[in-house]
């Protein structure tokens, strides 16, 4: 959304006019292990270090049923707003959307025992925040495929890949950033992730500018 953290505090502040990020960033972060890279959650750990924050291993075991439960409620959701307009308009649309509409029908018997689950696994992800200020992982768990390697048949297997750190954080209702950090061995960089609390976007903003400003 911008080449620089200033680029989103501007964005905020469009948004809510009288934004402003936190005076200092968060002290104490909580550091999630995922199935990453080796060289993208040490290019993570590198960017806290740098930055000087206090870091804490939490052990949390909500990331699979969070994937399930924004897939189920995600796909069925996106069927319903827009399958008209992509079958009214079928020269418009892509064919990452025309897969992802076709899903629909996988996960709509799901869908109301996901919605019923959503409340108590959201809450054990708030539940960390009484324990650190900010949550961090790596936002994607491999590096960007180059544009030239999608095709038809591999396009939604790796959006699958791409998005299982992320899309969760979507049906938690939690904001997060993602930011580039070195990664060693590599020109291409990796992708820090943070997660706050709802209505942490001051805090977030502010931890974002303190690990840009570190990598400098």
């Amino acid at each position: 959304m911008a080449a620089m953290v200033d680029g989103l505090v501007t964005g905020m502040a469009l948004l809510e006019p009288g934004f402003a990020p936190a005076v200092t960033p968060a002290r104490r972060i909580g550091r999630l292990r995922t199935t990453a890279r080796p060289e993208i959650e040490q290019a993570v750990d590198e960017a806290l270090k740098a930055a000087e924050l206090e870091v804490v291993t939490l052990d949390w075991d909500g990331f699979a049923a969070g994937t399930d439960l924004f897939t189920t409620i995600f796909l069925t959701e996106a069927w319903d707003t827009g399958h008209s307009l992509a079958e009214a308009h079928p020269d418009a649309v892509g064919d990452d959307i025309r897969q992802t509409l076709s899903m629909a029908d996988l996960f709509w018997p799901g869908l109301d025992d996901a919605r019923s689950r959503l409340a108590a696994w959201r809450q054990s992800l708030l539940d960390l925040f009484g324990q650190v200020e900010l949550l961090a992982l790596p936002t994607l768990p491999v590096f960007p495929p180059r544009l030239d390697d999608l095709t038809p048949d591999s396009l939604v297997n790796v959006i699958i890949e791409i998005t299982q750190y992320t899309g969760l954080f979507n049906a938690a209702g939690t904001p997060c950033t993602a930011q580039p950090v070195r990664a060693a061995g590599t020109r291409m960089p990796a992708s820090l992730q943070l997660v706050g609390p709802p209505r942490s976007e001051e805090l977030l903003l502010a931890t974002a500018r303190s690990l840009e400003a570190a990598a400098r």
